[in-house]
């Protein structure tokens, strides 16, 4: 399995307010609940997102952390 990180911010994904996927780069990014909550709906938030690979399937991005803005 391989993955790397990078970082996107709430607006990249459209500032959901349902959990679902939502697609960065045409690439779908898993969103929770929590992720929402922890967003507040500010669009400068930044999400910590995680993309693993693994042989047999295809990539999976799913946000680690939601940081606000200073």
């Amino acid at each position: 399995m391989t993955e790397h990180r990078f970082r996107i911010l709430w607006s990249d994904i459209g500032c959901p307010i349902t959990p679902g996927r939502y697609l960065f780069q045409g690439r779908p990014v898993a969103v929770l609940q929590a992720h929402i909550e922890a967003a507040k709906n500010d669009p400068d938030t930044i999400c910590k997102v995680i993309c693993s690979q693994a042989r047999a399937g295809g990539e999976r991005y799913s946000i680690t952390s939601v940081e606000l803005p200073d």
